[in-house]
């Protein structure tokens, strides 16, 4: 996910994180927690965050040691806001729905293992990202609002906005392709939506195949 970076700062929220998860231990930042499509904790099941609740400032953790101006501190702590010195293990955050909590462990069992499992089907993980991105982006169009705003790019989107976006494509890959298909067929022109309009180069096999076999 994009950053923005201007000198040391950050003008995008592309830093999540799960404040269950820096409370656990030695406070650190998963690598996970930068993959646009994961907006759940796989291990908490509970939202991730992108921004300090106190004062609304991107997750900065390398700036630290700017709380304090006058002296550099003793111990840095990696779970503390830079701007406003919150303590961001102590962040509110809700549970997440069934569905995104299994599709938040796809996403986690995908990037440990190169590949993930679809309906009898192993897809390499890269393939099965760029179907995500595919139906993120259909969805997106789907919506007028989100079709006219400058950002395209669903790893642009605030994340309350990417949160909705997959919670929807989650509720498709619990039952994928039925769901999906079903779905589908109560829109105008799904293939042209979906496939057509992509920025993908292709969209991945599993995606069209939804859309060109009958529903059984």
């Amino acid at each position: 996910m994009p950053l923005g970076v201007y000198h040391r700062l950050r003008k995008f929220n592309g830093q999540l994180f799960c404040p269950y998860c820096l409370a656990d231990g030695e406070p650190y930042f998963r690598k996970s927690w930068r993959v646009a499509y994961l907006t759940v904790c796989p291990k908490h099941f509970t939202y991730l965050r992108d921004c300090c609740s106190q004062c609304q400032q991107p997750v900065l953790p390398f700036r630290c040691d700017m709380v304090n101006k006058v002296q550099l501190p003793i111990h840095l702590d990696l779970a503390k806001c830079w701007h406003c010195d919150a303590n961001l293990r102590l962040q509110k955050t809700k549970l997440a729905t069934y569905a995104e909590i299994r599709f938040s462990s796809k996403i986690q069992f995908a990037l440990n293992n190169n590949y993930v499992y679809i309906k009898e089907c192993y897809i390499p993980s890269i393939v099965f990202f760029k179907g995500i991105r595919v139906l993120a982006q259909g969805l997106q169009r789907l919506n007028k609002n989100l079709d006219k705003s400058k950002n395209k790019q669903t790893e642009l989107m605030k994340l309350s906005v990417r949160r909705e976006l997959y919670w929807k494509v989650s509720l498709f890959l619990l039952d994928w392709p039925d769901k999906f298909k079903i779905f589908a067929e109560e829109i105008p022109h799904p293939f042209t939506t979906f496939i057509l309009r992509s920025n993908e180069s292709c969209a991945p096999n599993w995606v069209c195949k939804a859309l060109v076999d009958p529903l059984n």
